[in-house]
C-alpha cells in the first residue's frame, strides 16, 4: 500500500473523531428575546449543555491526542511493512517482467531490507543500461583525440540520477570503502544487474535469477565475515584491496552466468575492467582512491612515488631513508612493461585497467608493511599509514 496514502487516512481518522466529539449536543435554547433567560428552564437547559459540551470537547482532545500518537506508531509500522512488501512483490514477480520492474528490489540482503526497498530500482537500472554504450562513445572519442561527442551531456543527466540514489545510501549501514564502496556492494549490484537487464528487454531467466540471487546471498555474507575479521592495526590499504578483489569475483561469476548478449548490455567488451567506464567492476570503488603518477624512467618513477607519498605521509627528516626504501620497494616489484612501455591512451585518461591498479596496491601495501616494521614507536607516519588508502598507479609517459 501508499505510505502517504495511508498516513494522510489516519490523520483523517483523528480528525473526523474530533470534529464528531463537537457536534453531540444541539443549540442551547434561546428566549424570545434571542436569549436565554436567567434562572430560566432555558438557561438551565443551557448551562446542562455547555456542559455536556465541555465535557466531550475534552474527551474529543484526550481522543485527539491517543490518536496522534497512535498514527506515528501506524506511520512507523507502514514503513516496515512496505519495505518487506517491496521485497515480497520483487521475489513474487516473474523475472523481467513489468510487475518485477515497478517494484524493487528482486534480491533481499538481510540487515539491508529498507535500504534496498527504497532504492529506485526501475530508474537507476535504465540508467546504467543506457549510459553502458554513451561511455564506450565517450571513451573512444578521448582516446583517438577526437571531439567529445553530444551525448556526454546525457551521461551526465544519467549518471546524476545514479549519484542522487546513491548518495542516499550514506548512513544507512551499508557496507563499503566510501560511496562508491557502498554502491558496489553485491546486494546493490545484484539488484541493478537485475534491473538494468530488466530494462534493456534482455531478462535474466528463473535459473539465472536464482544462480544471481545465491551470488549476492553469498558474497554479501563473505564481506561480513571479512570486515568482521579485521583487527584494530589492519591497514586500510589492506581493506580495500580485500574489498575489491572480493568484488571482482563477484562480477566474474555474475559474467559466468549471463549471456553474452546480456555480458555485452551491462558492460561492454570494448571498455570492460576499466577505471571510469566500466560500471559493473571495482573499477567503480578504484576510481576514488587512484593516483596517476607520470615517469619516463624507473629512476623518475621512484622520484614520482616520493613527491606523491610526501604529501600525505609525514615522515620526519630521521626517516626520509624509510621512506625512500619503501618507494624503491615498491618500484622494483612492478613488472617489468609498466617501466619499459608508455600506458595505453585509454589509460593516460584515466580509464585505467583495474588489473593494473591492483597489482600497484598490491607493491604498495608490501612496501608500506615493510616500512612500518622499521619506523621507531611514536612515529607519526605510522597512523597516517594505517589509515592511508591512496593508490598511487605508474602511468609512463
Amino acid at each position: 500500500m501508499n505510505r502517504t496514502f495511508l498516513a494522510g487516512l489516519a490523520f483523517a481518522v483523528a480528525a473526523l473523531a474530533f470534529f464528531a466529539g463537537r457536534h453531540l449536543a444541539p443549540a442551547p435554547a434561546k428566549s424570545p428575546d434571542g436569549g436565554s433567560a436567567p434562572g430560566s428552564p432555558g438557561a438551565a437547559a443551557r448551562e446542562e449543555k455547555l456542559a455536556e459540551l465541555t465535557a466531550a470537547l475534552s474527551k474529543a482532545e484526550r481522543e485527539r491526542t491517543v490518536e496522534a500518537a497512535a498514527r506515528t506508531a501506524a506511520e512507523k509500522e507502514i514503513a516496515r511493512l512496505t519495505a518487506e512488501l517491496s521485497v515480497a512483490r520483487g521475489a513474487e514477480a516473474p523475472a523481467g517482467s513489468a510487475e518485477a520492474r515497478a517494484t524493487g528490489p528482486r534480491f533481499a540482503v538481510e540487515g539491508l531490507e529498507e535500504v534496498l526497498a527504497a532504492f529506485d530500482w526501475k530508474t537507476c537500472g535504465e540508467a546504467v543500461r543506457r549510459m553502458a554504450p554513451l561511455l564506450v562513445d565517450l571513451a573512444v572519442a578521448l582516446r583517438d583525440g577526437k571531439p567529445i561527442p553530444p551525448s556526454v551531456g546525457d551521461v551526465q543527466r544519467w549518471n546524476g540520477t545514479l549519484v542522487k540514489e546513491v548518495l542516499a545510501l550514506q548512513d544507512k549501514g551499508v557496507p563499503g570503502t566510501g560511496v562508491n564502496g557502498m554502491f558496489t556492494h553485491p546486494g546493490i549490484q545484484g539488484n541493478l544487474v537485475w534491473a538494468a537487464l530488466a530494462d534493456a528487454d534482455l531478462p535474466l531467466s528463473e535459473a539465472q535469477t536464482s544462480a544471481l540471487e545465491a551470488l549476492v546471498t553469498r558474497y554479501s555474507e563473505e564481506d561480513r565475515r571479512r570486515l568482521a575479521g579485521y583487527g584494530e592495526d589492519t591497514l586500510a590499504l589492506r581493506k580495500l584491496l580485500e574489498e575489491a578483489d572480493l568484488k571482482d569475483r563477484f562480477y566474474a561469476d555474475v559474467d559466468r552466468l549471463v549471456t553474452d548478449e546480456q555480458r555485452e548490455a551491462l558492460h561492454p567488451a570494448a571498455m570492460r575492467g576499466r577505471l571510469q567506464v566500466d560500471l559493473f567492476s571495482s573499477g567503480i570503488l578504484w576510481a576514488t582512491v587512484a593516483r596517476p603518477i607520470f615517469y619516463s624512467d624507473r629512476a623518475g618513477l621512484e622520484t614520482a612515488f616520493l613527491q606523491s607519498a610526501k604529501q600525505s605521509l609525514p615522515f620526519s627528516e630521521e626517516e626520509a631513508p624509510i621512506l625512500g626504501q619503501l618507494a624503491a620497494g615498491w618500484a622494483a616489484s612492478l613488472p617489468e612493461e609498466y617501466v619499459a612501455e608508455p600506458a595505453d591512451p585509454l589509460s593516460q585518461q584515466m580509464m585505467i585497467p583495474v588489473s593494473r591498479v591492483r597489482t600497484a596496491a598490491k607493491a604498495q601495501l608490501s612496501a608500506m608493511e615493510d616500512a612500518l616494521g622499521r619506523l621507531p614507536p611514536g612515529s607519526k607516519a605510522v597512523e597516517e599509514m594505517r589509515e592511508a588508502n591512496v593508490v598511487m598507479v605508474p602511468l609512463r609517459k
